[in-house]
């Protein structure tokens, strides 16, 4: 009887090609598994996938290291500073000047890598700076970077500038130097959305009093196109005028020459120079001994001459010359040194009578001293508005008057007229 082989219970001879076949598989996946094992760390990293723009900017764009808007103060004693703000790197740094101050350094770097270097102001025992960047437009593209470094002293001054990346060049602005430390930050002072700087005017420091009872108005400086402009007179600003002449008002009020100065200017540029006057003259202080401004009679650029400076013998007189040298108010008649003609210029005389008088020296010295007696005049008158209005007058009945006799009389009266007013 023949048996059938049963696969299970009693399996065929080995074949001994089947089991050198499967050794050599199993050999061939465990050293697969070894060897990579062992190059796992020398294989290339398999293809990662594209980022989107919006994803790689938030990786590669460096976090900033303090806001917008905000003084960064710094000193060389606290070594190397690195800081990123709106967009631009900024590295402070110091370095020695020639003659041996240390002198603060800021590298600028823009997003596209470009760089700049802004120097401060030297001292003797370390440098020191503040910087801080903004965007005086909101609608524009570009930040700008401010820089601030003081020169020492007492009480002065910090040199300020600005320096913006654009059109693929960086642009330093000079901002001028103010009194005090680091001004303050750009603000929209006319609500039409740019920022706008707002300094003193320095001017009035020393003028009419101490430092420490000086009141000086506002001045606001506009940057268009890289250029700095001196808006002050511009009436959207008179808000700031206003505020501030409600300020100094008060310390006016107490009888502080210092504080009289800056409120009258502050209430001319609002227009309210008349009102503003008449309080002052019932309130500033006729007993203070400071020294006044002084007048140059002769035109120069440099200091007044030897023999050629004039004096005002009281406080209004030397406000209302100083308003108008520094563009507040009218300027005040101030007689030439050797002055021969009258006090207008006869290359422009058009009416008889100006044509009249400066023919005659005569008409012209009185002329001058109408003008001098004028101009006190307005300065102790406390209704600014009827004198103007008194010396219309006079000018009418002066314009087609030929005769020196006439015109002589006219003056004469005229004079008497304004020296009474005290």
């Amino acid at each position: 009887m023949t048996h059938t082989p049963d696969p299970f219970s009693s399996p065929e001879p080995p074949n001994r090609f089947g089991r050198w076949a499967l050794a050599l598989g199993a050999a061939a996946i465990l050293g697969g598994w070894i060897w990579s094992t062992i190059d796992k760390t020398a294989a290339p990293k398999p293809p990662q996938p594209l980022l989107t723009s919006q994803t790689e900017a938030a990786l590669v764009a460096p976090v900033d290291t303090d806001p917008m808007d905000t003084w960064i103060d710094w000193r060389s004693d606290q070594g190397p500073a690195d800081r990123r703000i709106g967009g631009y790197r900024i590295q402070a740094s110091s370095t020695v000047s020639a003659d041996g101050l240390y002198v603060p350094r800021l590298q600028l770097t823009d997003a596209a890598g470009l760089t700049t270097e802004v120097f401060g102001e030297g001292a003797a025992y370390g440098a020191s700076a503040a910087f801080a960047v903004v965007r005086l437009d909101p609608g524009d593209t570009a930040a700008q970077v401010l820089a601030s470094t003081f020169t020492g002293g007492a009480h002065c001054c910090s040199v300020l500038s600005m320096a913006e990346s654009r059109d693929g060049q960086w642009r330093v602005v000079d901002l001028g130097s103010w009194d005090g430390d680091s001004p303050a930050m750009p603000r929209d002072l006319d609500g039409d959305g740019v920022k706008e700087f707002q300094f003193v005017d320095q001017a009035f420091l020393y003028a009419f009093a101490s430092y420490a009872e000086s009141w000086a108005p506002p001045v606001v400086h506009k940057v268009t196109k890289g250029q700095v402009q001196d808006v002050s007179k511009a009436a959207a600003f008179r808000g700031v005028f206003v505020r501030d002449a409600a300020e100094s008002r008060k310390a006016c009020l107490e009888r502080s020459n210092g504080a009289c100065a800056a409120y009258v200017a502050s209430a001319a540029r609002a227009g309210r120079l008349d009102t503003a006057w008449a309080e002052m003259l019932g309130t500033y202080d006729q007993a203070s001994d400071w020294i006044l401004p002084k007048a140059c009679r002769v035109r120069t650029a440099g200091a007044c001459p030897a023999g050629a400076e004039m004096t005002f013998s009281t406080y209004p007189e030397a406000l209302q010359w100083f308003l108008g040298e520094h563009g507040y108010a009218d300027k005040a008649y101030v007689e030439p040194l050797n002055a021969t003609g009258p006090s207008y210029n006869c290359g422009a005389a058009r009416t008889v009578s100006e044509q009249a008088i400066c023919r005659s020296p005569n008409l012209s010295v009185l002329d001058r001293t109408l003008a001098v007696a004028y101009s006190r005049a307005s300065a102790l008158s406390r209704d600014r508005a009827a004198l103007r209005e008194s010396q219309r007058a006079f000018r009418a009945l002066r314009r087609d008057e030929a005769s020196e006799s006439a015109l002589a009389a006219l003056y004469e009266r005229r004079i008497g007229e304004l020296l009474s007013i005290d």
